[in-house]
């Protein structure tokens, strides 16, 4: 409509006891104009842009800066149709600016345009179009046909940029890419063989459907290689590895393999086939050594006359006088620790020198190798009261004066935290004159470590308040008591195979 429309509302004000008076409000109606427009998806195909939102704001102007920003009151927002289309009503002669976006993982595709209504009554077109690629497929086991749902559809660009999406419970995926160029596509999911496809995209529709193949797990499963690397080939795929499981993920179907070679090692079997189906295939492969090389341990640092060991990939040689310990060895990676020494102390009974060195992992590969082994030692006196009740392995208690040579005690490993038990090979005893009682029953020596939140502490270290740990319930408790006398007691402590971490009440005690 052309013109204007008048109209008159009417109403009353006022109260019973003085009657009523009309009160009368005049408008004038003035016919809009309208912005409307259709949005296309890449204008070469026509194809309608449906429940896309389309934005308009009345301009205000422009703000005197350099980005000439531009300054808007009344945003509104509207949905295209199923034709693309949309509509505002306006007012006449009026600036407006019209924006419209899509955005995707891969970039923008944006319209923003100023247009200025005409009069009352009339239309202000505004038709374009957003410019994008979607790809949509279906992800299907190529053996049944049947859809797949929740594979992941991994979008990668040439850029090295990705983004995934899930199938839905049809095996249908759909996304939209703003930025044209190669894309390499990627279905993939647990138990399948992946496919991958490289399109060029440039404001299109791709459609391509995934047809994913069932997969078999074939593990090879090494032994005696002592972390040398080693490879397999299947199927014309090789992997190598230094672990002892080399795993593939192939079709259901018989394929042959062929085991790598090893310098110094020959494998059985070292090629065969195997096959793969819905449960997992292990095959062993066996690797024994064709040739030996010498490794010696010269130790420095440690008194003539006593006898030391080292242990080497489990096996432990000793040497009573010697400086050297010799052992012969495949190729391979072997660790290796040296034993450890306590060496009396003249004339301060209880009290010892502790001679310890670093162990290692020693790398054979090929020509003899000499490793240094240097000892050095401190001074340890390490004693608990004879009357302490020590945790047997039989998780019954018994007092430290009982404790013989060859009694099995429950220990703490502080490493795995797991209680073990652990075979009393030497105990010693000592005149001690300096002791602190902890809580009202455990009596040690000054220089006894007690495990706190701290770590290890010595006794005389110790302060009220502080945690020590109890390793039968795995928490760490109050110390509330603490006192400190001079009096002059048999004091004892255990050497402990494996383990030299004991329990005495409640408390975790190191030992010699």
């Amino acid at each position: 409509m052309g013109y204007d429309i008048n109209f008159q509302i009417g109403g009353c004000e006022g109260g019973l006891p003085f009657g009523y008076n009309q009160v009368l409000y005049n408008f004038s109606a003035v016919p809009a104009n309208q912005i409307a427009g259709q949005v296309l998806l890449n204008s070469n195909q026509n194809t309608p842009d449906a429940n896309q939102w389309v934005s308009i704001c009345h301009v205000l102007g422009e703000r005197s800066t350099s980005s000439g920003e531009t300054i808007c009151t009344e945003t509104y927002h509207v949905k295209t149709n199923s034709h693309g289309e949309y509509r505002f009503f306006a007012n006449c002669n009026t600036g407006y600016g019209i924006s419209a976006n899509i955005s995707t993982p891969f970039g923008d595709s944006c319209h923003t345009n100023s247009i200025t209504t005409g009069a009352a009554g009339g239309t202000t077109f505004d038709n374009f179009s957003l410019y994008l690629s979607n790809v949509n497929g279906k992800v299907t086991n190529s053996n049944n046909g049947k859809p797949i749902s929740g594979a992941d559809v991994t979008f990668t660009s040439s850029g090295g940029t990705s983004y995934t999406v899930s199938t839905n419970d049809t095996g249908g995926y759909s996304l939209n890419i703003a930025n044209n160029g190669t894309y390499t596509i990627t279905a993939s999911s647990a138990g399948y063989i992946s496919s991958s496809v490289s399109p060029t995209l440039s404001d299109n529709t791709l459609t391509h459907n995934f047809l994913l193949t069932p997969a078999g797990t074939v593990n090879f499963d090494e032994s005696g290689l002592h972390g040398n690397t080693w490879s397999v080939t299947l199927d014309g795929q090789s992997v190598q590895s230094t672990s002892s499981q080399i795993s593939f993920e192939v079709a259901y179907g018989s394929y042959s393999y062929s085991i790598g070679s090893v310098s110094g090692y020959s494998s059985s079997p070292s090629s065969g086939s195997v096959t793969s189906g819905s449960s997992s295939v292990t095959q062993d492969i066996s690797f024994s050594p064709t040739s030996y090389y010498g490794v010696t341990f010269d130790k420095s640092g440690l008194p003539s006359g006593h006898t030391w060991s080292v242990t080497m990939g489990g096996t432990t040689n000793s040497a009573s006088t010697g400086s050297s310990i010799g052992f012969s060895e495949p190729n391979g990676y072997f660790s290796y620790s040296p034993s450890r020494l306590l060496v009396p102390v003249p004339d301060k009974p209880g009290y010892y020198y502790d001679y310890h060195a670093s162990g290692g992992t020693a790398h054979v590969n090929g020509p003899a190798q000499t490793i240094d082994i240097s000892y050095s030692h401190t001074i340890v006196h390490y004693c608990v009261n004879a009357t302490a009740e020590i945790l047997l392995a039989n998780n019954t208690y018994d007092r430290a004066a009982n404790i013989t040579d060859g009694t099995f005690l429950m220990t703490y490993n502080t490493t795995t935290g797991t209680m073990q038990k652990g075979e009393v090979t030497s105990v010693l005893s000592v005149n001690e004159s300096s002791l602190y009682t902890i809580n009202n029953n455990l009596e040690v020596s000054g220089d006894q470590p007690i495990l706190t939140s701290n770590g290890w502490v010595n006794a005389s270290s110790l302060h009220k308040g502080e945690l020590v740990f109890n390793p039968i319930t795995g928490s760490f408790v109050d110390i509330y008591s603490l006192h400190h006398s001079q009096k002059t007691e048999t004091m004892y402590d255990f050497i402990i195979s494996g383990n030299d971490n004991y329990i005495a009440y409640t408390y975790l005690l190191q030992g010699v």
